[in-house]
């Protein structure tokens, strides 16, 4: 409770969207809160929500550089993963959905519904649905075996 009053009070403290998360991260280290895995999350999400795919991509990178084995983190889980495909797909950019889609894949982590719906904004984005259709290259993702 006294963690998300912390960063709810971070939260209002910053004024810009564009170095809101890195503005989060650094105003949580100053309170004495250790980000972990929920709070990456989160920053993921404010990112994914203001449309700030590249800003998202800095934080994961940050996370996993920077957090190792700091008190509450795991690792990137599901939620990361997701998150990180729906800012990418909302943005567009169907090529690093693929990537961080098979990082997932290659950590051992399965998707879900979420996963797919991500994938499907980004081809929505970029994609045809004829060619998507046809390649069935999404269709025939283990997501859905």
């Amino acid at each position: 409770m006294l963690v998300s009053l912390q960063c709810s009070m971070i939260l209002q403290q910053t004024v810009s969207i564009a170095y809101m998360p890195t503005t989060l991260a650094a105003g949580m280290r100053r309170a004495g809160v250790q980000p972990n895995t929920v709070s990456y999350n989160s920053l993921l999400s404010v990112c994914e929500r203001c449309g700030q795919a590249e800003r998202a991509l800095e934080v994961f990178n940050t996370m996993e550089r920077e957090a190792g084995p700091t008190f509450g983190y795991t690792g990137s889980s599901l939620v990361t993963y997701n998150t990180l495909i729906s800012a990418c797909g909302k943005a567009g950019m169907y090529d690093q959905v693929q990537r961080v889609y098979a990082e997932m894949q290659d950590r051992g982590i399965r998707g879900d519904v979420f996963t797919m719906c991500g994938m499907i904004t980004a081809c929505e984005k970029v994609c045809d649905a004829q060619h998507l259709c046809e390649s069935g290259s999404l269709l025939s993702t283990p997501l859905l075996d």
